[in-house]
């Protein structure tokens, strides 16, 4: 029976990483949210300060990540909305929903921080709250 690359792949990440935890505790952790399992994580809405934009992402700490987007950032961030879900894949999917959503976005700020208006933050919500 031969298998595909997908699936020798798949493989021998699970056995680098079944070794890698005898071994060493901090990059099996690593090495862990890298192997293609189905992982639970976030998808999030974050405002930037009382402006109107927003960034949506994906993340597996939401506390680390706002973290994270806030060093360097003048302006205070807040969690506007966000979801667990249970697989990486699941998260892509609504992620990519979300974005498609934004029709007449201005796309001034560039691909990471999205100007909305009420209404499009209003429906973002709906999407996320709905999937």
């Amino acid at each position: 029976m031969y298998k595909n690359q997908e699936q020798l792949r798949q493989e021998k990440l699970e056995r680098n990483y079944q070794r890698t935890i005898k071994y060493n505790s901090r990059f099996a952790v690593d090495l862990c949210i890298s192997v293609p399992q189905e992982n639970p994580c976030y998808i999030y809405i974050i405002q930037c300060g009382d402006f109107p934009y927003y960034k949506i992402g994906i993340t597996n700490n939401l506390e680390e990540r706002i973290n994270g987007l806030q060093l360097g950032n003048p302006f205070r961030l807040h969690i506007i909305d966000h979801r667990r879900v249970e697989s990486k894949r699941d998260a892509l999917v609504i992620e990519d929903l979300l974005h498609t959503s934004q029709i007449g976005i201005n796309s001034e700020m560039g691909r990471e921080w999205h100007e909305l208006s009420e209404k499009e933050l209003l429906l973002m919500r709906e999407i996320l709250a709905d999937t």
